[in-house]
C-alpha cells in the first residue's frame, strides 16, 4: 500500500481560506491511457457506472491550516499517466488540474508543465533552484528575456 494525500487550498477572490466550503470541493482522477476514471467505491479505473466518481476533499484544521482540503490515495497498484481535477462549485467557482505520474508505486508530479522544451532545460540547469535542485547542466544559448520569463512563469506556477 502507498497512500498518497492530495492536497487544495481553497482561496476567495480576496485571498483569503475558504474554512467552511459548502459544497466540500471534490477530486476525479483520470487514467490517461484509456480515459477511465477512478471510481472511489470500490477502488477501480471505468469507463460508466462508478459508484462514487468525485471524492470530497475534506479540511484538514480549520485553525492550523485554514482553507487546505484533502483526501488520501492509494497508488500502490496504479501505473501511468493521470490528471487530478479537483472543482469547487460554491460562490467564486474554481476548477485545478495536476498531471502526475506513478513509477513503479511513486507518485511523481511535473513542475514544468505549462513551460517549453527550451524553458525546462533551464530551469533544470539551475542548480540552486528549490523546486529542482539536482541538476547541474548549464545554459546553453538561452537569452536573457527567456530567462526572465522561465523566472516569471516559475513564479506564477507556484503562487
Amino acid at each position: 500500500m502507498s497512500i498518497e494525500n492530495f492536497s487544495w487550498l481553497l482561496l476567495d477572490h480576496n485571498n483569503d481560506p475558504i474554512v467552511a466550503a459548502s459544497p466540500l470541493p471534490t477530486i476525479t482522477i483520470r487514467k490517461v491511457l484509456d480515459n477511465t476514471t477512478w471510481d472511489w467505491a470500490d477502488s477501480s479505473f471505468k469507463s460508466s457506472n462508478w459508484g462514487l466518481r468525485a471524492a470530497n476533499l475534506d479540511p484538514i484544521d480549520f485553525v492550523h491550516f485554514p482553507g487546505v482540503y484533502d483526501v488520501n490515495l492509494d497508488i500502490g497498484t496504479l501505473s501511468g499517466r493521470f490528471y487530478a481535477y479537483v472543482s469547487y462549485e460554491g460562490a467564486g467557482k474554481q476548477r485545478i488540474v495536476q498531471e502526475f505520474n506513478v513509477v513503479d508505486g511513486v507518485l511523481r508530479v511535473d513542475p514544468l508543465s505549462g513551460l517549453s522544451q527550451q524553458q525546462s532545460d533551464h530551469l533544470l540547469a539551475i542548480p540552486e533552484n528549490p523546486l529542482l535542485a539536482t541538476d547541474t547542466r548549464v545554459d546553453e544559448g538561452i537569452s536573457e528575456q527567456d530567462k526572465q520569463d522561465i523566472a516569471t512563469t516559475t513564479w506564477n506556477q507556484i503562487i
